[in-house]
């Protein structure tokens, strides 16, 4: 497959092993995402495992997927050599920096993501995968097209939010679940871990699915501030044994959680039992 030419127009953002540019396709014109995977000369023996990792994630497991709420990645290139581009499709932004450009938090907005990546996490339990990093700045939308309908009602923002598309995308630390079950040691992001891969001494095969679901279950409490949850979680970093001893789902409604907030990963649903919970019906194909 011959390689893309690509022109970038500002950087959309980094993390520990890439960079991300707007860029535009040439001779086409399509402005798209680019994400910059970088080796490095880091001789650290952990870092090397990182980021063989992150390049099993990014470039050959994310662009294998198909599925409406994962990131697409259309095209990779540089295998063999110290840079490696992931094409994917561009998004408008990121849920953290949607909710918090919101004046309040919307039940709309938190109900439309939940549904949405357990359709996610569904489809990849159902391929033996685990995402390992699901978080407010990995999920992803696109708004919908105005007009839509009842976009001129005083009710407009909640309708918008209900229309909003969403995509998990960071595929860095994802790997089958015999993998990561196997793995030493968790990997994700500290706010969003599962209290069992937390506790001292922490149990064997421990990180799994379940993992994801809970931490689609503190992302829930995040989008809707919970008892000023973000600012506490910037503040001190909210862990899972603080979640685990209160029952936050009771705030606000949010009974229908319960199952996702099981501080036993053993009684703690999975994404396919929390949808139909929900009453999602899985589109006839």
């Amino acid at each position: 497959m011959r390689e893309l030419q690509h022109r970038i127009i500002h950087e959309l953002g980094s993390g520990g092993f890439g960079t991300v540019y707007k860029s535009r396709l040439m001779p086409f014109g399509r402005v798209i995402a680019v994400k910059v995977l970088h080796k490095g000369d880091q001789e650290d023996e952990q870092w090397e495992k990182s980021t063989d990792l992150a390049y099993k994630g990014e470039g050959t497991i994310l662009p294998s997927l198909n599925h409406p709420h994962i990131i697409r990645a259309f095209h990779s290139q540089g295998w063999g050599t110290p840079q490696v581009e992931i094409f994917m499709d561009l998004m408008d932004g990121t849920l953290a920096d949607l909710a918090w450009s919101l004046v309040r938090p919307y039940r709309a907005l938190a109900d439309t993501v939940l549904c949405q990546i357990l359709q996610a996490l569904d489809y990849l339990n159902g391929l033996g995968l685990v995402h390992r990093d699901v978080k407010p700045q990995n999920i992803f939308y696109t708004r919908p097209p105005r007009p839509f309908p009842g976009s001129t009602t005083p009710d407009s923002t909640m309708l918008l939010l209900r229309h909003h598309h969403f995509r998990l995308g960071d595929f860095g630390l994802c790997d089958s679940e015999s993998a990561v079950s196997a793995a030493l040691s968790p990997r994700g992001s500290y706010p969003y871990m599962a209290p069992e891969l937390l506790a001292t001494p922490r149990p064997r095969h421990a990180q799994s699915h379940k993992s994801d679901v809970w931490a689609l279950y503190v992302t829930v409490l995040w989008t809707l501030n919970v008892r000023g949850l973000r600012r506490t979680m910037e503040r001190t970093g909210v862990i899972g044994e603080v979640l685990a001893d209160e029952v936050f789902y009771l705030d606000n409604g949010l009974q229908h959680l319960e199952g996702m907030a099981q501080v036993n990963p053993r009684h703690r649903a999975s994404a396919r039992r929390m949808l139909k919970t929900l009453g999602w019906k899985r589109p006839v194909e």
